[in-house]
Parts: C-alpha cells; structure tokens; sequence
C-alpha cells in the first residue's frame, strides 16, 4: 500500500470516528453547552458598566441627530449649502449608529445570554 493511498484511509477513518460522536474525549458534546458565567461578586459591576455605556451611546446618537437636524434647518434658512449638507450626512451616520448600537446590543446579549 503506498503512503498516500494509507494517509487518506487514516483520515477517513478519523473524520468517521468523530462525525459519529466518538471523538477521542468523551465530554466533548457537553463543552458546547457551557453558559458564559462571570466571576462571583463581579455581576454588579458588569451591570454598571454596561449601563453606563447603553445610556452614554444611547445619549451620543440622539445629541448627533438633534445637532444634524439644526445644521440643516441653519444651513437652508441662512442658504448655505456645506452646512446643510454637513447637517445631512450627519444624520445619515447617527441613523448608522442607531442600527449598530441595536444589532451590537444584540449581539452582546445573546453572547452573554440570559441563563441557561
């Protein structure tokens, strides 16, 4: 039997045997079902951290979308352009960071989860 005709049938036979679940550890099924647990007594400032950054992100996008909103009513009354247009794109990028701060908040959350 030549080398590589036998390195192919070893590997076979090792993808087999741990497609069937016969892997070389007998636990590892449950390893993926281990929950994310943080260290005791550090939950209260997990917590606080997190909130402090949703509220201050939460905070950022709406004082960006309030100063977008003025620059464009500023630079269309007072007719310049730049300004109107700054207005805009800066609305454009505070609606970005809305979907962002959701799907990331999501993200997070289900990393995290909420118990198992």
């Amino acid at each position: 039997m030549n080398l590589s005709l036998a390195l192919t049938m070893s590997a076979i036979t090792i993808h087999d045997r741990f497609a069937r679940g016969g892997g070389a550890d007998p636990q590892a099924a449950v390893i993926n079902d281990v929950c994310p647990e943080a260290p005791p007594g550090i939950d209260t400032y997990v917590d606080l951290i997190f909130s402090w950054v949703k509220y201050g992100v939460g905070a950022l996008i709406v004082v960006a979308a309030v100063l977008s909103v003025g620059a464009m009513i500023v630079g269309r009354l007072s007719n310049t352009g730049r300004m109107a247009q700054v207005g805009s794109a800066g609305l454009l990028v505070a609606i970005l960071g809305a979907i962002l701060y959701v799907t990331i908040y999501g993200i997070v959350v289900a990393i995290t989860g909420s118990g198992c």
